[in-house]
């Protein structure tokens, strides 16, 4: 074999692997049926009662930089029960801008207030979103992914 021979299948087995490892790397970073939002926090109350603590946060929602929708995040406390494991019941609902009333979903999990993560599932949705309806999530700081 020539050396010009061998130095096409080189470069081309090269191309083929940094190809083949792109897209396992794109495929492990963002699997097919992920669905990934941005959460923007704009505002952040506590409301303490005598069984514990509400946590009420509200914000944008972004999807690929475009905002698409507001979120409303209620997190509870109960004294003796969550507190303990310094984490909260969670629900927070996903209110998608443009129709009347808006298409949405709503997640429930828990938040652990050391980490800030949030885990569960989605337990109800809108027409739009039905194929969300028990699927899992995670919340790492302000990126949402739903899993498929």
């Amino acid at each position: 074999m020539d050396v010009r021979r061998r130095k096409t299948l080189w470069l081309s087995a090269l191309v083929i692997g940094a190809l083949l490892g792109w897209a396992l790397l794109g495929a492990a970073q963002l699997s097919p049926g992920e669905h990934h939002y941005q959460l923007v926090r704009k505002t952040l109350e506590n409301v303490d009662d005598v069984a514990g603590r509400w946590q009420h946060a509200a914000g944008e929602v972004y999807q690929r930089g475009k905002l698409v929708g507001y979120y409303v995040s209620i997190k509870r406390v109960t004294w003796g029960g969550s507190d303990p494991l310094n984490t909260a019941a969670l629900t927070m609902t996903i209110f998608w801008i443009g129709a009347k009333p808006p298409e949405n979903f709503t997640l429930q999990g828990s938040h652990d207030f050391s980490s800030g993560n949030q885990i569960g599932s989605v337990s109800a949705a809108s027409s739009l979103f039905t194929s969300y309806i028990g699927k899992s999530f995670l919340r790492e700081g302000d990126t949402l992914i739903i899993y498929n």
